[in-house]
């Protein structure tokens, strides 16, 4: 079996290990170890072992049981076996799981966890899995549901995608493209197992620290990027109405903060109603933030009328910036302050500047050190 999605060499494996696996992988591997363990299996083989997620539930679960760890990739495995030490009864073997070099009726179970759908020849793998099975014996396998039913993954593949004008990346297809029930139980049937149970675990979980902050700058670049493309429904839309929305979804970072707000009367606008209130929302949250030293903050939203536009400006009195850095400020990535003075993706303003751009509009920014 050779296949260029299952190509993780060099420090993949390492990255796979402490990136994706914590959030993505440890949580089904519980599942599916604990789903095995409840049969009370001897002798386990897992394929598609991967850096060994279920492979440490499964030993941690049934100690005594003989299991027999196999990938494809050798450099994957390596990382698995390092966790491990001889008196754990794991074997680590690599193998192609549509030709396994094991005897007929050798395990009382096969697990797989999302392995499948990188097979070439999946009606092969399971034929082979049930050839290695002993009479009663049990396989155990999982695939991801698509991209519809997966936020995580329907966010990245978007965001790798809309990088690429030409020829996107078609990665993710692949782990997520083998969903279809019937097709799976058709095989299943076909390699000649009975008895095919189907379930559907759904886990949801808080990513924390540096994942959170990943997962935040993935949202903010898959917005970023559906900006410039999404189609726009321009209507007459109250600016004052959008600054009152803006400012309700920002309560809580205005909480317990003496904010002095100096609104003017606002006119009506002709613009997509969607994007004008992610520009509002997204200057009024700069400026609670860039203001949070202040006391009290004081935060002025206004408009001038010339003779050709309407010009809508948010003012504050927050830490300001130096004006040789301006363009900086609406770059994608791009940012004045430390992230640990203030928190951001560094998108906010250059998704500003390309909704205001499809308005036939224009941005600028005017500002001083320390005085906002």
């Amino acid at each position: 079996m050779s296949s260029n999605v299952t190509g993780f060499t060099g420090n993949i494996p390492e990255h796979y290990d402490k990136g994706l696996g914590p959030v993505l992988f440890v949580d089904y591997a519980d599942d599916i170890a604990r789903r095995t363990a409840a049969f009370a299996p001897k002798r386990v083989l897992e394929t598609a072992a991967g850096t060994g997620f279920v492979t440490r539930r499964l030993r941690d679960l049934m100690p005594a049981a003989e299991i027999t760890a196999t990938d494809l990739n050798a450099p994957m495995l390596q990382r698995a076996a390092a966790k491990f030490t001889p008196k754990d009864k794991i074997k680590f073997q690599p193998a192609d799981a549509t030709a396994l070099p094991f005897p007929d009726k050798a395990f009382d179970t096969v697990v797989c966890q999302f392995g499948i759908m990188f097979y070439p020849d999946k009606e092969k793998s399971y034929r082979e899995a049930h050839r290695v099975l002993a009479p009663g014996g049990r396989y155990l396998f999982s695939v991801w549901d698509s991209l519809a039913h997966n936020p995580f993954g329907r966010i990245v593949h978007g965001v790798a995608c809309s990088f690429f004008a030409v020829d996107p990346p078609q990665f993710y297809q692949t782990p997520f493209g083998y969903y279809k029930i019937d097709p799976v139980k058709e095989a299943l049937l076909d390699a000649g197992f009975r008895d095919i149970a189907i379930a559907v675990v759904q886990k949801e979980k808080t990513i924390g620290d540096s994942a959170a902050q990943l997962g935040n700058l993935i949202d903010a670049l898959l917005a970023f990027s559906r900006m410039g493309r999404t189609e726009m429904r321009q209507k007459r839309i109250s600016l004052t109405k959008l600054v009152e929305e803006a400012r309700a979804a920002l309560q809580q970072d205005a909480k317990g903060r003496r904010i002095e707000w100096q609104i003017a009367a606002l006119p009506e606008v002709q613009g997509d109603p969607l994007m004008l209130r992610q520009v509002i929302l997204n200057l009024l949250s700069n400026a609670l933030k860039y203001t949070r030293n202040s006391s009290p903050a004081r935060i002025e939203i206004d408009t001038v009328d010339s003779e050709t536009e309407t010009i809508f400006f948010v003012r504050d009195n927050g830490v300001g910036f130096d004006m040789k850095y301006v363009e900086k400020l609406f770059g994608v990535f791009q940012r004045l302050h430390a992230a640990n003075e203030f928190e951001g993706t560094g998108i906010g303003l250059a998704n500003v500047r390309r909704i205001i751009h499809r308005h036939g509009g224009h941005t600028w920014a005017e500002g001083t050190v320390s005085w906002g």
